[in-house]
């Protein structure tokens, strides 16, 4: 069952090596062939045009159109109608002409004065005939002397496939009286463009698939026939899991090109293969060790976080959602929430420079002390600068914490803010769009011992809602480098401005997976939202 599997496998390259010459030999006839065909009919179409233009001429030339007047109004045949009649039939037998005819063109008919040929129907002195296939518009051109020798090819039930032109027949005083006509039929035309074509598909096709051939031979000797030594020697490695087997082989193949340099790196490959066996297994255990520690540090990191919402079921003064996915197993964003007592809601969402475990360490320690500082009766300031004294005490990795901190009080809907180096939070009004809060900037956290922070307020109003964010959001990049960028993150979110707080903040995260699409995750994605209903 192994074997034949291997020989099917082993003979595929050859299968869509041949069927990839077959594809290019097909590809080149047709091409070849069409390009030769479309010339071909081009200069048959031009040769045919000429020649019934120029038969048409001597018709045109030969008829004295003084006469033609005469036939025209009294309808009565004489010595010289038939000696043209004589000499149309005589030019339409010679030159295999389907019609050859001379009419006087009027408004909705023509008229005949001769009509010759081998086809059906030919009529006689003042019968009239219908215009049919656009026949009126290029009669009349060429009446008047402007038609440009444009063939005008019909198909008409009764007189068949047709391309005809037309000659302008004057009188004495140059004024035009009849028009002098020829019918080619078409199904000549065709019928000499269906042999060359065949001709030319079965030459053009016969020195291809020689040429192709010849090259087969030579690409199957130098390349297919090698690259099947060392697929059979790798499928060896497969099959019996073992790479000390000897690849004697592998030695006779010597094409003196970049092949044999590959059956040289193969060998060497399997001898590096051996010592990085023994590596792996070493390593394959560190991972497992690493996996699992990684695991249990989500856990307890995701632990830290809020996660039960609506966070107060009892209190009817607000609703408060929030989500972090971090950018690897454990981040640097972190979002917190608690009542510093029945009247004040502590509201903190902080982003840590770096990813990874130091990220996440750091964000331990900044959550702990922001929420161990928030007591009773502390202003956001007062907060916000115990705290980054105490996260520059000792901070040898020179990480720092960019923080937002409000505190809502509860009863009045006023939040007492800090932003100390944060995005700026985005606000909605009752029946509003969410807009930008310009608030200014302090340093961010664990920079510089000595920060001061400048509190400001914001006012809610029942139904009045906060967007908090970090800032990999705003940030976030498709496979073309392209951010997402506060215009477009202000746009998803007034998308979904009238959402329940229970899904919207699903629907945003939605919508930025969207738009990253295949790219990678860059940072941590940190959200919460907040609405202020009122007491």
């Amino acid at each position: 069952m192994k074997e034949s599997k291997q020989k099917q496998h082993r003979f595929n390259l050859r299968r869509r090596f041949i069927f990839g010459l077959l594809t290019i030999t097909l590809a080149l006839t047709i091409a070849l062939g069409a390009a030769i065909t479309l010339k071909y009919t081009n200069r048959m179409e031009e040769e045919y045009t000429n020649e019934a233009f120029n038969y048409a001429t001597i018709i045109a030339e030969y008829i004295d159109g003084d006469t033609i007047k005469k036939y025209e109004t009294t309808l009565e045949k004489d010595g010289y109608y038939e000696e043209v009649r004589a000499f149309l039939n005589q030019i339409a037998t010679l030159v295999d002409l389907e019609y050859c005819y001379v009419v006087v063109p009027y408004e909705d008919e023509m008229l005949y004065i001769w009509d010759t040929g081998q086809g059906k129907g030919v009529l006689d002195l003042g019968a009239t005939d219908a215009y049919y296939g656009g026949g009126d518009i290029m009669m009349h051109k060429a009446f008047e002397g402007s038609n440009k020798r444009v063939m005008l090819v019909t198909d008409n039930e009764f007189y068949g496939y047709l391309a005809s032109a037309y000659v302008m027949i004057p009188d004495s005083e140059g004024n035009p009286v009849a028009l002098a006509c020829v019918d080619l039929s078409m199904e000549q035309i065709d019928d000499h463009i269906r042999s060359f074509i065949l001709v030319m598909l079965l030459v053009v096709g016969s020195i291809i698939g020689i040429a192709i051939i010849v090259y087969y031979r030579v690409i199957s000797k130098t390349v297919i026939t090698p690259l099947q030594k060392l697929q059979t020697a790798a499928t060896h490695i497969i099959r019996n899991n073992d790479i000390n087997s000897s690849f004697e082989e592998i030695g006779t193949i010597s094409t003196a090109d970049e092949i044999q340099d590959l059956a040289e790196a193969f060998q060497y490959m399997i001898k590096e293969l051996r010592e990085y066996i023994k590596n792996l297994e070493i390593a394959t255990a560190e991972k497992e060790r690493i996996g699992a520690e990684l695991d249990i540090a989500t856990k307890i990191q995701t632990d830290m976080l809020p996660s039960i919402f609506p966070p107060y079921p009892d209190c009817k003064a607000f609703d408060l959602y929030a989500s972090m996915t971090p950018a690897k197993e454990v981040g640097g964003d972190f979002y917190d929430f608690f009542l510093i007592d029945e009247n004040h809601l502590a509201l903190v969402i902080a982003d840590v420079s770096g990813k990874g475990i130091p990220a996440a360490l750091f964000m331990v320690i900044s959550k702990t002390l922001i929420k161990n500082n928030a007591t009773p009766g502390k202003t956001p300031k007062e907060i916000l600068e115990m705290v980054n004294k105490q996260l520059c005490e000792n901070n040898q990795a020179s990480m720092f914490v960019t923080v937002w901190m409000g505190i809502l009080e509860i009863s009045t809907g006023k939040i007492t803010a800090v932003n100390a180096g944060h995005e700026f939070p985005v606000i909605k009004r009752l029946n509003g769009d969410f807009e930008y809060l310009h608030d200014q900037h302090g340093m961010m956290l664990a920079a510089f011992d000595m920060c001061c922070y400048k509190e400001y307020e914001i006012w809610l109003n029942p139904g009045d809602r906060l967007f908090l964010y970090t800032d990999g959001i705003p940030e976030a990049t498709n496979a073309n480098e392209e951010l997402l960028g506060e215009k477009r993150q202000l746009a998803i979110l007034n998308q979904y401005k009238d959402e329940e707080l229970s899904v919207i903040l699903k629907y945003i995260k939605a919508d930025i997976d969207a738009f990253v699409g295949e790219a990678p995750q860059f940072d941590d994605l940190t959200m919460m939202i907040i609405e202020y209903k009122g007491i």
